[in-house]
């Protein structure tokens, strides 16, 4: 299992909390110790503390004692499945906060790169893809498409100081927002 993903349609397994987790790795399906770290890593160690029966908690409604979660816990979840191989060669995150508010968002980011520089001994890329500013600016290297073709590439510093398309993103998101640069 050298690659993992997370796509914006994520999936809601209805499982015991360690196996929608553990499908991230099946032959660690039952180390609570690297289910526990993936949970660190995916920002979700505070969703299986909560539970009351912890990894073996059972999600989904449909399940008389099925525990339900809201859509950001599943997305956390989703992301702590990404994070279930040990030593991964590629790591595809697909708009990895659009369920979350703007504090659990930059937490996940937060511990995207915390992850993304533990993995770089091992060679490991991770690639982000996302059309929000927030979760771009942190990468070291951001490469912005237009119509399905590359049109500027750099660092967040790089493309500000090139005042292409990226720049003129960012400054319409602060107008927006009523800041200035």
């Amino acid at each position: 299992c050298r690659i993992s993903a997370t796509v914006q349609e994520f999936s809601q397994y209805h499982f015991l909390l360690r196996e929608t987790i553990g499908v991230g790795n099946i032959k660690e399906i039952n180390n609570d110790n690297k289910l526990l770290l993936a949970a660190e890593r995916g920002g979700s160690e505070q969703i299986v503390h909560s539970l009351s029966m912890g990894l073996d908690t059972q999600l989904g409604a449909n399940f008389p004692s099925g525990h339900e979660l809201s859509t950001g816990q599943w997305q956390r979840l989703a992301i702590t499945r990404t994070n279930m191989p040990q030593h991964p060669l590629l790591l595809l995150l697909d708009e990895p906060g659009s369920s979350l508010d703007p504090v659990a968002e930059h937490d996940i980011l937060e511990k995207i790169r915390v992850t993304s520089q533990e993995h770089q001994s091992n060679g490991c890329i991770v690639i982000i893809v996302s059309h929000r500013l927030e979760s771009v600016r942190l990468a070291d290297h951001i490469i912005v498409m237009d119509d399905g073709h590359v049109v500027e590439q750099g660092t967040h510093e790089e493309l500000l100081v090139a005042n292409g398309s990226y720049a003129e993103l960012l400054r319409l998101k602060l107008e927006l927002q009523g800041e200035s640069e």
